[in-house]
């Protein structure tokens, strides 16, 4: 009974269950606006003196991702700055949480912490069960969870490592220099139904509109 307890524990804290959707970004053409490809994917042009294109980071995601967008601006005349709080975003006409580049590189930390106390957990219940309890039993737990953190801070290097790459941060933009980043914004809830979501983009004093739906793709 004990050793049925313990690998019930250890499912829920390795795998959990989890019941996933696959969703689509779909972006809309507003009047004034054009649409062309980048990386394969529909890209909405907004052009005013200051020109700003959006798209979906990805085609298809999971209902368990955050979804990402690519932003690009450039401008005219005269530099300005550009960052995630230059940004917008309501679904079904409520405001939504847009991530900065800090929040992000914290939230990859704070998930490393969370995976290796889970980590440590497992190997505390490999113990109660006897599988670690002493000798080569012991060696292997321990071997074990020396695997998996630095497995979970290899994969945390990595994230951080692609973020600093891609995420648009607080930059200064150039007159005629181009600039691109993603946005990530939060989870939108009830992912199994259509939803509407607006982007207001406000850059140098101008106001840049953009449209999407988010819709299920079928399996």
């Amino acid at each position: 009974m004990k050793k049925t307890l313990v690998a019930c524990a250890l499912c829920v804290l390795m795998l959990g269950c989890v019941t996933t959707s696959m969703l689509k970004l779909d972006p809309l053409t507003l009047d004034g606006q054009k649409h062309i490809k980048q990386d394969g994917l529909k890209t909405i042009v907004s052009t005013k003196n200051v020109h700003v294109t959006m798209r979906p980071a990805t085609d298809i995601y999971t209902s368990e991702d955050r979804p990402r967008l690519v932003f690009s601006v450039k401008g005219t005349a005269g530099s300005f700055t550009f960052s995630p709080k230059n940004i917008q975003v309501s679904v079904d006409g409520a405001p939504h949480k847009v991530f900065t580049y800090d929040e992000l590189l914290a939230d990859i930390k704070a998930q490393l912490k969370e995976k290796k106390e889970k980590a440590e957990k497992v190997k505390e219940a490999q113990y109660m069960s006897g599988s670690g309890g002493g000798g080569m039993g012991t060696n292997s737990a321990n071997q074990q969870y020396k695997t998996t953190l630095t497995r979970l801070e290899q994969e945390a290097a990595a994230a951080e490592k692609e973020l600093k790459a891609t995420a648009l941060k607080n930059i200064r933009v150039s007159p005629g220099k181009e600039y691109s980043g993603q946005v990530t914004i939060e989870k939108i809830p009830n992912p199994e139904q259509t939803h509407e979501i607006k982007i207001i983009v406000t850059v140098n004093k101008e106001t840049h509109e953009f449209l999407l739906n988010q819709v299920t793709v079928k399996q």
